[in-house]
């Protein structure tokens, strides 16, 4: 449970090798637990990793995306800063601030 965002999260990863993250609201306040009352952006996000989030935020805006979060540590990504873009085309973009992924998978 990541207790900043909110959330409850699990990763799975496919045989080509498809990182997907499942996210539940752990409580009302959730950013999440909006867009289930919605039933709208249920395939909420695409996320990268990026060495320099303020670049790639930079990178993002000049392209017409709009923040929609402030930069915040997740606990799923061990305290790695995450950041939320709304796209021109309507869904959402998450940076990660990290030099690789950490994720190990059994």
């Amino acid at each position: 449970m990541d207790p900043i965002q909110k959330v409850h999260v699990q990763f799975a990863k496919d045989a080509c090798g498809m990182i997907y993250e499942l996210i539940a609201p752990s409580a009302p306040e959730s950013p999440i637990s909006q867009a289930l009352k919605s039933g709208k952006n249920i395939l909420n996000h695409l996320a990268y990793i990026t060495p320099d989030l303020a670049a790639a935020a930079a990178h993002l805006e000049a392209q017409g995306c709009i923040a929609v979060s402030v930069p915040a540590p997740a606990v799923a990504f061990e305290g790695a800063h995450i950041q939320f873009f709304y796209a021109p085309l309507g869904f959402l973009i998450e940076l990660i601030e990290q030099e690789t992924t950490t994720l190990v998978f059994s």
